[in-house]
């Protein structure tokens, strides 16, 4: 099983599938406390089962197509995932990062503000959004965002 659904629902749903005898590749962050994840790992390991943390979305193929140097093809995977999967913070932080290297700077900041929605905490979320609202000469806001990180 791969699960990527949001930290707060993952942990039910990780040790339900281990229970039922199956493997998991999980997303990052797996869950929402480090006492979660140490209770899922001996979940793991007393059934016999392997609980892997990966970057699944590394194999997205909007990543692949930023690595071969198409952005509009990137943007439009990044679109694909997100109507399917609409609460992806990665999904919003990948297209915000696409969007800004072609720039499109409003579009951009729209999107890292719904990543940062989705996962208050993402320090590179922060940063890039304090650099386009630097390049935007909003410059307090700009400061938050790169305090925040």
């Amino acid at each position: 099983m791969q699960n990527s659904r949001p930290p707060d629902r993952s942990r039910v749903t990780i040790q339900q599938a281990l229970e039922a005898g199956r493997d998991v590749l999980l997303e990052k962050p797996m869950c929402t406390s480090l006492t979660e994840a140490r209770e899922l790992v001996a979940l793991a390991d007393r059934v016999g089962r392997v609980l892997m943390h990966g970057h699944v979305f590394l194999y997205n193929g909007g990543i692949r197509y930023l690595h071969d140097g198409k952005p509009a093809e990137a943007e439009i995977c990044f679109r694909r995932v997100l109507r399917s999967e609409p609460r992806s913070a990665e999904a919003h932080y990948h297209l915000a990062g696409v969007l800004q290297s072609q720039g499109k700077l409003d579009e951009a900041a729209g999107c890292y503000r719904d990543s940062l929605e989705l996962d208050p905490n993402s320090a590179d979320a922060h940063n890039n959004l304090g650099t386009i609202r630097k390049e935007q000469q909003a410059l307090a806001e700009a400061i938050l965002h790169f305090q925040t990180a």
